[in-house]
């Protein structure tokens, strides 16, 4: 059976060109619907020649640039290239009374002689998928309308077999997404400590408090960055996959830095608990070592203190050996003060 002849089907390939993006009234078969309901999920239907494709797309657009339609294409319509055409519309509604459609038609385009295709639609300006030998890229970039695309396949071919009156592709549709992924920062406010405070000058002869407190530092003002560079909104910062770096410096809290990774469609979760600025110490040293903190000995050397900021002098005393230390305190700094006491062995002939 004879078809086409090259001049005819390029007629019909112009005459259907030439209503594109034009409103046009037209008939299908079945409109059969493929629903992402997220952003990774995939929907496989069934379609004849004269179907159309209602894709629904996921109520969270974030990570969605464009859709990707593979089709399979059965023997009978591979045979007969480019007799089965699909098109992409938009505005399309159905006519009143009527079993039509109306809607604009945006591309025009043939199924070619092979079992399989791909064909990328394009929703957003951050789709970057090129044509290749084995898919085609819909020229134009559909309005979505009622959260769905509409993609229509039409006969365009006549005398082909009876056969293709049954034969189906199998269509799956799933969503193209950007290389990004999502940052959700949580910067939690510094806690009221519960560590005692040593102090150079006190009021009475006991130079450790135990129930002094240092007072919190809730609302002061922090400024957070991402790779270096300062953000005013963290909550969700969409950031190019890979690894990143997050720093929080403050005048009135500790400076906090975190790396982390970001991974393709995704939200990774970061907390930070911000830290209070005031100089911290410890002490580690042997049971039973006095310790005098600016001239004052603490009872309770076991726990971390927090101290003032500027020049401090601590004695350590075990026995009747006594080493004194000076320590240069800063704030956001922590210190640890240690006593090591070592043996030596000489030999002698």
């Amino acid at each position: 059976m004879e078809r086409f002849s090259k001049a005819v089907k390029a007629a019909a390939f112009a005459a259907l060109a030439a209503v594109a993006v034009h409103a046009e009234n037209f008939k299908v078969g079945e409109i059969r619907e493929l629903k992402l309901a997220e952003a990774e999920s995939t929907a496989t239907v069934s379609a004849g020649v004269n179907d159309a494709l209602r894709i629904r797309l996921p109520d969270d657009m974030t990570y969605v640039c464009g859709i990707e339609l593979n089709m399979r294409i059965p023997e009978t319509i591979a045979a007969w290239r480019d007799s089965v055409a699909y098109s992409l519309y938009e505005d399309v509604a159905r006519q009143k009374g009527s079993s039509e459609l109306k809607g604009r038609r945006l591309s025009f385009a043939t199924i070619p002689g092979r079992l399989s295709l791909n064909v990328y639609v394009p929703l957003t300006d951050e789709f970057n998928i090129k044509d290749n030998p084995y898919s085609e890229r819909i020229p134009v970039m559909p309005k979505i309308i009622d959260n769905s695309v509409f993609f229509r396949f039409q006969l365009v071919m006549e005398d082909v077999p009876e056969t293709f009156a049954g034969a189906m592709m199998d269509v799956t549709a799933k969503a193209v997404l950007i290389d990004k992924g999502t940052l959700s920062l949580t910067v939690e406010p510094a806690k009221q400590t519960d560590l005692p405070v040593l102090r150079s000058q006190g009021d009475g002869s006991k130079s450790e408090k135990k129930n002094a407190k240092a007072k919190p530092k809730d609302g002061k003002k922090f400024t957070v960055y991402i790779d270096d560079k300062p953000i005013t909104s963290f909550r969700n910062v969409l950031l190019d996959t890979g690894e990143h770096h997050a720093s929080i410096v403050s005048d009135s809290y500790r400076n906090e830095l975190r790396t982390f990774v970001i991974d393709k469609a995704r939200t990774t979760n970061l907390s930070v608990e911000l830290r209070g600025i005031e100089p911290t110490l410890i002490f580690v040293c042997p049971v039973n070592t006095q310790i005098f903190f600016d001239e004052k000995q603490i009872e309770n050397p076991k726990t971390a203190f927090i101290i003032e900021p500027g020049e401090h002098s601590v004695k350590m005393v075990v026995g009747d050996y006594e080493i004194v230390k000076t320590i240069s305190a800063v704030n956001g700094r922590s210190y640890t003060m240690s006593l090591d006491i070592d043996a030596s062995i000489y030999e002698e002939k």
